[in-house]
């Protein structure tokens, strides 16, 4: 199974329901393939810093994102 990524420094939004950062937008600072399933290291504009699965987050341009391969 291919996971979907967001590269770093893709600027992406919060789609998690219930997250303190839900509708925030931010940027991927890194990811890492945790058993098939790519974690993203994002960073906020007031410096903030949380860690998400793609499925969590959406391309803030309104791409999805990259299947890795």
């Amino acid at each position: 199974m291919k996971a979907t990524y967001y590269p770093p420094r893709s600027r992406v939004v919060v789609l998690l329901p219930r997250d303190p950062h839900t509708g925030k937008r931010g940027m991927v600072d890194s990811t890492r393939n945790v058993g098939g399933d790519m974690e993203h290291r994002v960073r906020f504009a007031d410096g903030a810093t949380a860690t998400y699965y793609a499925e969590e987050l959406l391309g803030a341009e309104g791409t999805p994102g990259r299947k890795q391969g």
